[in-house]
């Protein structure tokens, strides 16, 4: 920027004017309009994005889009430039191994594969309340691997059609992305962490499947039935509403204390096979609530022998 003068006084009386740019404009110009700067790696967004925010973000600026949802129900009409994504093409299928994530060569490909690049932001929809919180699970992994810029769209599909956004029919073609995985444990749980967590009573275990399930019901091909000892429940609905948004933040901490957390307890959730426990870990890490995600939840817990690896089962 040049500013061109006739004398010294002229200089000076210019000198609020640009410590002004310097305070204000400079600072917008170095920020995206799409709220993410990549050289800081900056997203001003949370992990929750509210449809009225996302229908800007859409509209203005470079993102991708990810569909959740069944194949039918994209196929049925989906946003539009929205790519189709399916949580189990990122996990084995191997009994012992299902709900766990892939090894990084494996999930690098598949990312790249989808279009889903590191560099620009990511929003995810789903279909609350119905579904099993794919959004959650897509955005949780993402997470996980190192992407600063992964959201779910708070009421999904329905919520942006209503708050007026195009939809299509047509299946855009994924472009070659970045995919730089850095892959963090801050909100993955493993095994052993929750072996350990039924004698640290510190943490909380959170069951977030159906209350069936938590008293001893296998509808999901689990090897046993039953919850992990000690382990609260909360099924991962009942922190949404009937049109799948999700609760008020006091509604939520309050269902929360009842369980005997608190703001500063930290939490491990699990289901059958991490989606519906990784949709609640990203609701709770919005709320700035420690929280981890066990990927291979009962699906994995249930393959070990029951004296090393209990399930309880209510009467």
């Amino acid at each position: 920027m040049t500013i061109f003068t006739e004398n010294v006084s002229d200089r000076l009386r210019l000198l609020p004017a640009l410590s002004l740019f310097a305070l204000v404009g400079l600072p917008l110009l170095l920020t995206p309009a799409n709220g993410y700067a990549e050289d800081s790696g900056s997203w001003q967004y949370g992990w929750i994005v509210e449809p009225s925010d996302a229908e800007q973000l859409i509209a203005k600026n470079d993102l991708t889009i990810l569909d959740a949802r069944s194949k039918e129900n994209y196929e049925s009409g989906h946003i539009t430039d929205a790519i189709h994504v399916a949580w189990d093409t990122f996990t084995p299928h191997e009994a012992s191994e299902r709900g766990k994530l892939l090894d990084a060569k494996a999930l690098r490909k598949k990312l790249t594969e989808t279009g889903v690049d590191f560099e620009h932001p990511v929003l995810v929809v789903g279909q609350p309340p119905d579904g099993w919180g794919e959004a959650g699970r897509i955005v949780w992994m993402l997470r996980t691997l190192g992407h600063p810029a992964a959201a779910l769209i708070d009421g999904g599909h329905s919520a942006l059609v209503q708050a007026g956004l195009d939809t299509s029919t047509s299946e855009p073609q994924p472009e070659g992305a970045e995919v730089r995985i850095e892959e963090t444990t801050e909100w993955l749980a493993t095994r052993r962490e929750v072996a350990s967590a039924i004698e640290d009573k510190d943490w909380v275990l959170l069951d977030t499947r159906e209350r069936r399930e938590y008293e001893g019901a296998i509808p999901y091909g689990e090897s046993r039935g039953g919850h992990i000892p000690g382990a609260a429940h909360l099924h991962y609905r009942d922190l949404m509403n009937s049109n799948g948004r999700i609760l008020p933040d006091t509604e939520i901490k309050r269902l929360l204390q009842e369980r005997g957390i608190g703001p500063s307890t930290p939490v491990i959730a699990y289901c059958t096979g991490g989606v519906r426990s990784a949709w609640v870990t990203v609701v709770l890490t919005e709320l700035g609530y420690e929280v981890k995600n066990y990927a291979g939840s009962t699906w994995e817990w249930a393959e070990y022998p029951p004296e090393t690896h209990p399930l309880e089962q209510s009467d």
